[in-house]
């Protein structure tokens, strides 16, 4: 609970910190002992006292973090021990640590060292798992291959195409898998518990239930989307030219910003709402949370038409329509990308979350912008061209 309330209370602070993305980003001492951290090559080479959140091209972690980290990279290496809970999304992920806490990994590739220690529960959804390490309690894995050759204590669920457990693999609980192919008798005898199998993984299942017709084409929430989409567009302008040119020219803060407030928000109305004296707080944030996740995901989808439109040469400022036209594209599309089997939701989540960041440098940088009372300069709601958050720490 104690973290918990921290992570609410440096909510805030998270927004307006943000540093402007650099070529190199390394983490050296200071008195901080919470760390927000984005650029395109991210090192942690001193250590980390509270919580660590990371992002950029490529994240690695040599040094150890006292409670919690939360990281996001196109590739992150985690070389170092965690205290306690673990959040990791990239396109390559490595743990080769201790974790004092659960993990939560989602990724094209994740590999768990033979010299990885994780002691809470572990969930992962990826294309390829390999899990090689020791894990203390149970494992839950969404994947098309999965590796195993490392002991496991707790019971675990295994969802995937391919499974395979390797010599030296130990599950000293249950095991309970889904595929297509069944596991021969010499590899389930280095199962100590039950074995349970369902042949057909859920994805297939999908899959299979919506070969038949137009399942994966909601109209309603479609067009309720698009209509949103256009009033947004004609009210706002300028929010949608600023929260896209915020996506596109600074993915990573978006990104970082947006995953903070996913996760921080409901913990945060809850704790208000918990107190009594701020559950007035607490059910405005709660009744804001699916605002703040429409509008993000109308931020994704407009920067995804502008960049249908580029790639078409069309000119940006062609016509209310032909937007329009651009947005009911982009809406198709994310929902095909949504389509695809793990990988497709964990794209479409990633994102999403960068268009709910991207709201929020909108905001910030709205903030610093506007003139002080009476002095009277632009519009509260004219937009330029984003322009890059001061000098980090």
């Amino acid at each position: 609970m104690k973290s918990v309330v921290r992570r609410g209370v440096i909510v805030a602070f998270l927004v307006l910190q943000v540093a402007a993305p650099r070529a190199f980003a390394a983490l050296v001492p200071d008195d901080s002992p919470n760390v927000y951290i984005s650029g395109n090559e991210v090192a942690i080479v001193a250590p980390v006292r509270a919580d660590l959140f990371a992002a950029g091209r490529r994240v690695s972690v040599n040094q150890a973090v006292g409670v919690d980290a939360a990281i996001a990279g196109d590739e992150v290496v985690i070389d170092a021990d965690i205290g306690q809970d673990l959040r990791v999304a990239g396109k390559s992920v490595d743990i080769t640590g201790k974790v004092g806490g659960e993990v939560l990994v989602a990724g094209r590739t994740v590999r768990i060292a033979r010299t990885a220690d994780i002691a809470g529960p572990l969930l992962v959804a990826a294309d390829e798992l390999v899990l090689a390490g020791t894990l203390h309690k149970s494992v839950k894995a969404y994947a098309r291959k999965i590796l195993v050759s490392g002991d496991i204590a707790g019971n675990v669920r295994l969802y995937a195409k391919e499974i395979v457990l390797m010599p030296g693999a130990t599950v000293r609980g249950d095991l309970f898998y889904s595929s297509p192919q069944a596991l021969p008798a010499e590899q389930l005898a280095r199962v100590t518990g039950q074995v349970r199998r369902d042949e057909t993984p859920p994805a297939a299942k999908a899959d299979r239930s919506g070969s038949s017709g137009p399942g994966w084409f909601h109209p309603v929430l479609f067009f309720s989307m698009l209509v949103s989409g256009a009033l947004l567009a004609m009210v706002f302008p300028g929010a949608v030219q600023g929260t896209r040119e915020a996506m596109l020219q600074r993915p990573l803060r978006s990104l970082l910003v947006g995953l903070v407030l996913l996760c921080a928000v409901p913990p945060m109305a809850i704790i208000f709402i918990i107190t009594v004296v701020g559950a007035p707080i607490g059910l405005g944030l709660l009744a804001l949370y699916p605002v703040i996740l429409m509008l993000g995901y109308l931020a994704l989808a407009f920067a995804v038409g502008w960049r249908v439109a580029a790639a078409m040469k069309q000119p940006d400022n062609g016509g209310w329509w032909r937007q329009l036209g651009y947005l009911a594209l982009a809406l198709i599309l994310l929902r095909l990308v949504a389509l695809i089997p793990v990988l497709g939701t964990f794209l479409l989540f990633m994102a999403w979350a960068a268009g709910v960041g991207s709201w929020a440098l909108w905001l910030l940088d709205r903030y610093r912008a506007t003139p002080p009372s009476g002095t009277g300069d632009a519009p509260a709601w004219q937009v330029g061209p984003a322009q890059a958050a001061p000098g980090g720490p």
